[in-house]
């Protein structure tokens, strides 16, 4: 597919509460039905969407109920995966986001959402342990009444600036102002209305995907400022343990915040830079702040070490030899530059990635002369090839005798078991010169997913032991006199790089020429393309920046790795990163991809991994 949304929708039994939530769930939705109450019950069932952010240890389980606020929707909090030290459990209230209205209508009532909430968390198991609820503006009032309805409270409150009193609906502001309407404004003005509140750009993004945007807001904002009225949401405030986040520009800390902190028996508050979406506009700074507030509050963050990383492609140790074809032929002499994992094949003891990060696939970079190639060869896992400088042929199927052309930023994503190969086909003047090899050569860069597992045509192996290759009858280096020191006692060292008998030797799988260009994806086009693989997927994208759009933000949710294919530099944080250069982050820390200073365009191309985790099976589900 060359088409892809953050989330999934799929419908799941409940997860195991217990279990740690795996890195691959991350960026998945899934759905349950709720049966509405009331004047909503006629109206049929109502799917509730959700997804889990992991904490920041597999050890953390107790479990954060986060709600956005109104016209917003779950995606807001995934800058807090891998950040906080629970599973945030985040959820899109109906008629928002993946979540459905009730037939024919919009959502209108804070307790009806309650309602359908608390049913999910009741059939989650969520309320069978110890948990937290939170969330922002709006929906931290709801959860505040989902607790009302919990025959055990949470253990702490989380309010990202929630409003619980008459005053938090401010004169002049968006509640108070679609509450004194007589009738509903149209979706125009709701969406120009989001656009002023939120400069991030979030919410009108979230409330132009929703079908009636003017009548909900109507609805939701007029039930908000009834209940801040009442005073019951201030009393279950008061009641429970809490934490207070607000932004320093928004005017949420009014007198009558001040007054229910201070009356508060135990509540933690604290300021960051922005309005009311500082978790949209300064998110690095809120998450950071959240975490302090926790450690006030009893609950200390340990998150793991994210490293960061910009490489600079040339700095990689350029090795020869160290591919089984390389010895095999002259004309398949190249270099591999080993970024991630590890070159497929291989022990020996010089097979060590620069990076220091692991993202569950292998990433090298091979400067390969004009008209060489490799030879045909298969993984039992998709492999990826991206003309990173120069153009490459790429052949498949039997004796290669398909072949596609991929100019600079192309990429091929080959499935299992295909016979392929990659061959430069720019001539010697149109490529950079190459000091290790010294000649002129292209680069391409290899995304192997999964262990550095290959398969070797046999006469690639016989042609390489005949120049005197050290490897075994399957094509495994390293069954020489220098095989890395951690193979285990009683096993061979190339278990889980080569097959190790003819039993497993996998099926060659052929292909048309029309199959191999159903699975090219040009630069020019600017696809997104899911690469699945066990439970995890590996995403590839490409965002073109420009003075109109400087800038993309990273979420954090994923490890990701970013080449320059063209243009001018960009700067990560402080660091810089050009044409030369690959930079790694890895999931748990949102980042921000800019224009240098002085620079006007800038093509990259992302690399979003979750892989190499298990998620939960799907089982029959009963109804709420």
């Amino acid at each position: 597919a060359n088409t892809h949304t953050q989330t999934r929708s799929v419908v799941l039994g409940p997860p195991h509460f217990r279990a740690p939530m795996s890195a691959a769930y991350q960026g998945y939705t899934q759905q349950v039905y709720w049966e509405g109450t009331g004047k909503n019950k006629a109206s049929g069932k109502v799917i509730l969407s959700y997804k889990w952010l992991p904490g920041a240890n597999e050890e953390d389980q107790e479990v954060l109920v986060l709600l956005h606020d109104f016209l917003s929707c779950k995606e807001h909090f995934d800058c807090l995966a891998h950040r906080l030290p629970f599973r945030v459990l985040a959820i899109d209230l109906p008629g928002h986001g993946d979540s459905s209205a009730p037939k024919d209508q919009c959502p209108t009532d804070l307790r009806e959402m309650a309602t359908g909430v608390a049913a999910l968390l009741e059939h989650l198991g969520v309320f069978a342990g110890t948990y937290l609820v939170g969330g922002h503006g709006g929906g931290f009032s709801v959860g505040l009444l989902v607790a009302r309805l919990a025959a055990e409270k949470p253990k702490l409150l989380v309010s990202l600036e929630g409003s619980i009193q008459g005053m938090d609906c401010l004169r002049g502001g968006m509640a108070r102002r679609l509450a004194g309407m007589a009738v509903a404004p149209s979706d125009a003005v709701i969406l120009r209305e989001a656009g002023k509140t939120d400069p991030s750009g979030t919410l009108a993004h979230s409330a132009g995907k929703m079908p009636t945007p003017g009548a909900t807001a109507h609805s939701l904002f007029s039930s908000l400022v009834r209940w801040c009225e009442y005073g019951e949401l201030a009393d279950m405030f008061l009641a429970i343990p809490a934490v207070y986040l607000y932004g320093a520009e928004s005017g949420a800390m009014h007198q009558g915040t001040k007054a229910a902190l201070a009356s508060h028996h135990d509540a933690h508050h604290a300021e960051v830079p922005g309005g009311h979406w500082f978790l949209a506009e300064k998110p690095e700074e809120a998450v950071e702040a959240l975490g302090r507030l926790l450690t006030a509050a009893g609950y200390r963050s340990q998150p793991r070490l994210v490293h960061r990383e910009v490489i600079s492609v040339e700095d990689i140790p350029a090795q020869t030899g160290a591919l089984l074809d390389n010895v095999a032929l002259p004309c398949h002499q190249r270099t591999t530059r080993l970024v991630l994992g590890r070159i497929v094949g291989s022990v020996l003891e010089d097979n060590r990635p620069q990076s220091l990060n692991d993202f569950g696939f292998n990433l090298t970079v091979s400067d390969v002369p004009s008209a060489n190639w490799n030879a045909l060869h298969l993984h039992r896992a998709p492999e990826i090839f991206m003309a990173y400088k120069g153009e490459f042929e790429i052949q498949a199927g039997t004796g290669g005798h398909s072949k596609v052309r991929l100019q600079q930023g192309d990429f091929v994503v080959a499935p299992p078991k295909l016979l392929r190969s990659f061959k430069c086909a720019s001539p010697p003047e149109a490529l950079p010169h190459c000091e290790v090899l010294g000649q002129p050569a292209g680069q391409i860069a290899t995304f192997l997913l999964g262990a550095p597992w290959v398969q070797w045509a046999r006469k690639t192996i016989e042609q390489s032991k005949a120049n005197g290759a050290e490897c075994d009858d399957f094509g495994g280096l390293g069954r020489g006199p220098a095989p890395v020191a951690t193979a285990t006692a009683g096993s061979s060292a190339t278990d889980d790089i080569v097959p190790r008998s003819a039993d497993q030797l996998l099926h060659e799988m052929d292909c048309t020429q029309a199959d191999l260009e159903s699975i090219t994806f040009r630069a020019r086009d600017q696809p997104t393309v899911v690469v699945p693989w066990a439970q995890g997927e590996l995403t590839f994208s490409y965002e073109e920046l420009t003075p109109e759009r400087p800038q993309v933000d990273l979420e954090g949710y994923q490890d990701t790795t970013m080449y320059l294919l063209s243009g001018d530099p960009v700067r990560v944080g402080d660091r810089f990163v050009g044409r030369d250069d690959v930079f790694m982050s890895p999931a748990g820390g949102a980042c921000r991809v800019q224009l240098a200073q002085g620079s006007t365009r800038a093509l990259c191309f992302f690399a979003r991994a979750s892989l190499g985790c298990t998620a939960q099976a799907a089982v029959p589900m009963s109804r709420l």
